[in-house]
């Protein structure tokens, strides 16, 4: 090609195909820069070199276009034709249709690519058609393309009803748009009973009163008819208010015009609702038979699921982040040196595939537990939007929706860090059963100790966590627990907790004799009396089915003088019923134990603190001593 000309295109009846097979033959790029009707075309070679550009309108001469196609395919070895164009709306469609069915293989390039390297190659930042013609030959030959894929038949019948179902939703918005406003106007005390979004019994009262004078002159009639079109579940507390508003309505009056436009919208707005449903109720019977689409939709939603799998098929992509990228949830961050951008969604893909998500995000978290949890931990959350955490959880779904659509369960775990999180399996059953977060046993025996402590003004000693530890049970033990039974309270953990402590003997019995001899070696001789006791209260605890009055008769032998009078008291009223003491009991215990022990232990930490004065006293004058020796 010349190079004072460089993008001067011929018409397509100049094209001779036997000069061009001879420049082409070990490969052949056809580029298309589609338009309404002027089309332009680039033939290049396999390494992105253009050979010939020229033009043809559609549909006028498309036949001799796809002729072109055809005799360049059977003249180029191999017949290596690589049809590339943009996805440029509809307008290509027709084109692209034609070329597949011939057989040719017809690639797709981004338009961003496209405008992005309008001044790589010859350095000018203009950008016409025949232009773009050439950028896509040359970004295709650098393998920046993707093979266009032929939707399936039940693809196509879905977008379409997702394309109906948006007419019908964006017509219900523009009549509660009127009616808000002639009802602002007209009538503000409806708009404050009720929720007209919501409650599809307003909109059948504005048909059948569409002001508030006529509703006031029936007040009995109207209650009927909110009762009847709520099925009963409109409160008789708002019917009274609708009807006392009515009758107090500080509005502008209506006249017989207005009065017919609030029944038009009304109407029209259930209309668009009943054509959603029924749209939705097609859907559902239209993908039956997919099986990617029952996948997504069990999970997602029927018509959330429509427009991912429509828009975004999560099977035409290797891997999540490039499914990601296709609907726009990628980041994006312009920095340099000290400046520090900050991060945003890319949203250059369907916005219709992030409001979607957006939505099943929301309902999302707040079904899940585990996914709310992570929720409120992010940064986001805490400012006053909370649109930016609500973004990073549509990116982790739509992440799980690449996986869900190949056959795997949605599970949130495998998405959010529960241990990070503080979420234990027992407490993510009851927040997901209830909406409550329920702690676990052994967080309730830590609790109590805690809570005994507090009261006493004493810490809680070695010996005490010990035993709060033998009464909670295992994760294992808690995970079975919630498995078993309906709901999770402390006092049935501790009952089946016990019986399986059976097999725990041996280590509770290790832990205990590890804590004595490390008392021993750490207490003073003047507390050898309150170990004891202390001893004596962890062994009072019934474990491994062991009964009350048997932990009473082992201390009363091995522990009798050392024990404080409290202690004894509380060990001679135990029970000897043969069942494991209860929580309560246990704090009891441990609350008078540690206030019997309370005297002494601040009489050591006196005598420790007076020790340690008396050292530090003594350091310091063999210091000074030292320093005026050595002074001359």
């Amino acid at each position: 090609m010349k190079k004072k000309h460089s993008y001067q295109a011929a018409s397509i009846q100049q094209v001779r195909v036997s000069e061009l097979v001879g420049l082409v033959m070990a490969g052949c790029i056809v580029a298309l820069d589609v338009a309404k009707t002027k089309w332009l075309v680039a033939i290049a070679t396999a390494a992105g070199e253009v050979v010939k550009l020229f033009r043809f309108e559609h549909p006028v001469e498309t036949t001799a276009f796809l002729k072109v196609v055809t005799e360049l395919r059977g003249g180029v070895t191999g017949g290596k034709v690589d049809v590339v164009m943009e996805p440029t709306g509809t307008y290509g469609d027709a084109v692209r249709y034609q070329l597949v069915k011939s057989g040719a293989k017809v690639f797709m390039v981004s338009p961003k690519r496209t405008h992005d390297s309008k001044e790589i190659f010859d350095g000018v930042p203009s950008l016409h058609d025949a232009k773009s013609a050439v950028l896509i030959a040359k970004l295709h030959a650098m393998g920046l393309s993707k093979e266009w894929q032929t939707p399936r038949e039940g693809h196509a019948r879905l977008r379409a009803l997702v394309d109906l179902r948006q007419r019908e939703e964006r017509r219900e918005e523009e009549c509660h748009g009127w009616l808000e406003a002639s009802l602002a106007r007209h009538w503000p005390e409806l708009l404050r009973s009720a929720k007209l979004r919501e409650q599809k019994c307003a909109l059948h009262l504005l048909v059948a009163y569409p002001s508030p004078t006529a509703a006031a002159a029936a007040p009995e009639d109207v209650k009927n008819l909110l009762r009847k079109r709520s099925r009963g579940g409109l409160p008789e507390e708002t019917m009274e208010e609708i009807v006392a508003g009515a009758q107090s309505a500080l509005g502008v009056p209506m006249v017989p015009e207005q009065e017919r436009c609030v029944e038009v919208w009304a109407s029209q707005a259930l209309d668009a609702c009943q054509r959603q449903e029924a749209l939705e109720a097609e859907m559902r019977a239209v993908g039956k038979g997919d099986v990617i689409y029952e996948r997504l939709r069990v999970w997602m939603g029927t018509v959330t699921a429509a427009v991912l799998l429509t828009m975004c098929d999560p099977m035409q992509f290797a891997s999540a982040r490039q499914l990601e990228k296709a609907a726009s949830l990628n980041m994006r961050e312009k920095s340099s040196g000290e400046h520090s951008g900050r991060l945003s969604i890319t949203k250059r893909g369907p916005g219709l595939v992030r409001q979607m998500l957006f939505l099943f995000a929301l309902r999302t978290i707040h079904a899940d537990a585990t996914v709310r949890a992570w929720y409120e931990r992010r940064r986001g959350y805490r400012e006053a939007s909370k649109i930016s955490a609500v973004v990073a959880v549509m990116r982790k779904l739509l992440r799980a929706a690449f996986h869900v659509a190949r056959g795997s369960a949605f599970d949130a775990s495998k998405l959010f860090d529960e241990r990070r999180l503080g979420i234990t399996a027992s407490s993510t059953t009851a927040m997901t059963g209830t909406g409550v977060e329920t702690p676990s046993a052994g967080n309730h025996a830590m609790d109590v100790a805690e809570t005994t402590a507090e009261a006493t003004g004493v810490e809680a000693p070695a010996e005490a966590s010990a035993a709060t530890s033998v009464v909670a049970p295992s994760v294992s033990e808690t995970r079975t627990l919630a498995t078993e039974t309906p709901a999770v309270t402390p006092a049935p953990i501790v009952a089946s907790s016990v019986v399986t402590r059976a097999a725990r003997e041996p280590e509770r019995r290790a832990v205990e004799g590890a804590v004595r001899k490390r008392s021993e070696r750490e207490t003073p001789p003047s507390l050898d009396a309150t170990s004891e006791a202390r001893a004596a209260a962890t062994n009072a605890i019934p474990t491994s089915g062991a009964t009350a009055s048997t932990a009473k008769s082992s201390v009363s032998n091995k522990a009798q003088d050392a024990t404080p009078p409290i202690a004894c008291a509380l060990l001679s009223d135990a029970p000897s019923t043969g069942a494991p003491m209860p929580l309560a009991q246990i704090a009891s215990a441990a609350k008078q134990v540690l206030a019997a022990c309370a005297p002494e232990v601040s009489g050591t930490a006196t005598a420790t603190t007076s020790l340690k004065t008396a050292k530090a006293t003594a350091r310091q004058r063999t210091r000074s001593r030292g320093a005026s020796r050595a002074s001359p």
